[in-house]
């Protein structure tokens, strides 16, 4: 287990007058007093979800297929077999929220040997199967709208929020939304499939707004929830099964500069043991 708190940290120098005057705002922005607890776990998410008896508010995005046919012991070849891996999944986690929490799920459609598998739906599916009510569904942007893009991901991506079980009945509960538009820039990114930073402060912000102080991701990578989570002042968990994202879960940060969230990834700064798999 990894117990994060970190808020000052050493830099690597870069070449360039610009980056270097980037990179010293950079540092400057995280040189702060220590803030709320991030702990990142190295194992298994699903051993590690089943074995929990209920969970608080969870903020995630689900494995791409990609992902899961590196992890021969789940067995997911196909479209058929990842469409029941996101629906199975979801009603996990959803099924253990406590009273009052909510799940949001960051997802991104992917064509997959010519075929379109919508992942938010697919996550819809297991939370109703569970009996948990979806209460909103935004649109991240993650290209310009104008752009054609034959054959790649869609320029868009899903941000789609489930009530828990017991909640069901609540309708206040369930009717209060986010105040944040249907459409939106995802923001910055750490890395290639990361949830944007602008949309992942957007959602830590709407459960806290709903009286939560600890935020779960369960397939955490490189930690933008988690840093999204302490930067609007709350505790956050993280689970992983790569022992080099944990440790990148653990030290990412947000700050912002120049007016614009910024995403301090571990390739920005200097860490012990950071080039290690």
């Amino acid at each position: 287990m990894l117990v994060g708190h970190l808020r000052v940290l050493h830099a690597r120098p870069r070449s360039g007058s610009r980056q270097r005057q980037t990179h010293r705002r950079l540092l400057a922005a995280t040189m702060s007093t220590q803030g709320p607890r991030r702990t990142v776990i190295c194992t298994d998410a699903l051993e590690w979800l089943q074995q929990q008896a209920s969970l608080p508010c969870v903020i995630t995005s689900l494995p791409d297929i990609s992902e899961l046919q590196e992890q021969a012991a789940l067995g997911v070849k196909d479209a058929v077999l990842y469409r029941q891996f996101l629906v199975d999944t979801t009603a996990l986690i959803v099924g253990k929220l406590r009273p009052g929490c909510v799940a949001i799920f960051c997802q991104t459609s992917v064509l997959f040997k010519g075929e379109f598998i919508d992942k938010a739906a697919a996550c819809t599916t297991g939370a109703l199967s569970v009996g948990a009510p979806q209460i909103w569904h935004k649109v991240m942007l993650r290209a310009d709208v104008n752009t054609l893009r034959p054959g790649k991901l869609p320029g868009w991506s899903s941000l789609v929020a489930y009530a828990s079980p017991a909640d069901v009945k609540d309708s206040q509960l369930i009717q209060s939304g986010p105040d944040f538009p249907d459409v939106f820039q995802r923001g910055d990114m750490a890395w290639p499939k990361a949830m944007g930073v602008d949309a992942a402060v957007q959602a830590c912000k709407f459960v806290r707004g709903r009286g939560a102080s600890e935020v779960y991701d369960p397939f955490c990578g490189s930690g933008t929830i988690l840093a999204a989570a302490n930067y609007v002042g709350m505790a956050a968990t993280g689970i992983d099964l790569s022992p080099k994202r944990a440790r990148h879960a653990n030290v990412m940060e947000i700050v912002k500069v120049d007016g614009a969230l910024k995403a301090i990834r571990s390739t920005d700064l200097n860490f012990p043991g950071k080039d290690d798999s």
